[in-house]
């Protein structure tokens, strides 16, 4: 990133170099946008995640099956699943961040893991598995299995513009 604000800085001063010093009549501030939006562009090429991060989804589609769980997942300009079903908490309020910005996406969770999913959305719709709809404000769900004296997930949900869906998830044997 740092040769990204390098070679901006370095083409903004050479064309305000060129006006000035040569009287080159070069209109600075729609040049100096044009690079800068073809410069963010190239760096979302370069600068990308690697595909097989395992917190991240940035400009993709796909699905995180968690066991061991991160403190954080990122979900920005992208559509997915975040799988929690095979997840069990390992103390009282073992924190798990999900941030999702411009996204489409759903998290599923076992019903039968205790657990407190806190959500926070800003022009979101985020369904819950009680049928509720956050839309913009603060809203918490529990679990029918969540007791406050035991081990339990507590989920924070940070929505902005974005459509999630928290699932409960009731998994099959296959044969």
């Amino acid at each position: 990133m740092n040769y990204f604000y390098g070679i901006l800085l370095t083409i903004l001063g050479l064309l305000i170099l060129a006006r000035y010093v040569f009287k080159v009549k070069i209109p600075i501030f729609i040049v100096s946008t044009a690079i800068i939006i073809i410069l963010v562009g190239v760096s979302l090429f370069f600068h990308r995640p690697e595909p097989g991060s395992d917190s991240e989804m940035v400009f993709s589609n796909k699905t995180i099956q968690v066991a061991n769980p991160a403190e954080e997942y990122n979900l920005a300009f992208s559509g997915g699943t975040i799988d929690l079903s095979m997840v069990s908490p390992r103390h009282k309020g073992q924190k798990i961040r999900i941030n999702s910005l411009l996204s489409c996406g759903t998290i599923k969770i076992k019903p039968g893991t205790p657990a407190v999913i806190r959500i926070n959305s800003v022009l979101s719709v985020t369904q819950t598995p009680d049928n509720s709809s956050v839309y913009l404000g603060r809203y918490s769900y529990r679990t029918a299995s969540f007791n406050e004296n035991s081990n339990y997930l507590d989920i924070e949900i940070n929505n902005i513009f974005t459509k999630l869906k928290v699932d409960e998830v009731i998994q099959t044997k296959t044969p």
